[in-house]
């Protein structure tokens, strides 16, 4: 297995816990990764980084962006107006822990949405919810290998 960790600190700033004393200002980086909050100008928290976590998990399942607008104010109404849709056919491919936790970053209150703790805390991180409700049949079990062993070969 190999970890993959990526990080951009050019737009960083050190913050404190997460009390109103701790809020920032100020709109700087990429409107499509942007939190609403950050679009509106409004104070924001650490959570802003959470919705954008979101936003790149949800292009790296899919290859394309939860919200399609790419000027503000229609890119606001766009998320104020709808949740976050999977309607991509390789969704269905997707599970089902993997939605909700794209569904509770991309909430357009930061309140409501996941915390740091809470998305490493998820099963679909820590792998701890790999059990298989059901035993799949044995054409299923060798699609999958043959699908692992044509990747194991291209590597």
């Amino acid at each position: 297995m190999i970890d993959i960790k990526v990080s951009d600190f050019g737009l960083s700033e050190k913050m404190g816990g997460t009390g109103i004393e701790n809020m920032l200002s100020g709109t700087r980086g990429t409107l499509m990764y942007m939190a609403p909050e950050k679009m509106k100008e409004q104070p924001f928290s650490k959570q802003c980084d959470l919705w954008s976590i979101g936003v790149i998990m949800y292009m790296l399942l899919c290859g394309e962006p939860p919200y399609r607008s790419t000027q503000k104010e229609p890119l606001l109404k766009e998320i104020s107006e709808q949740k976050v849709k999977f309607t991509h056919s390789i969704w269905n491919t997707v599970s089902d822990e993997a939605k909700n936790i794209l569904t509770s970053l991309l909430k357009e209150d930061p309140g409501d949405r996941l915390s740091a703790g809470q998305l490493l805390d998820s099963p679909w991180i820590t792998g701890e919810n790999r059990m298989l409700a059901m035993q799949p049949n044995s054409v299923v079990m060798m699609n999958q290998e043959l699908f692992y062993l044509s990747i194991f070969c291209l590597l």
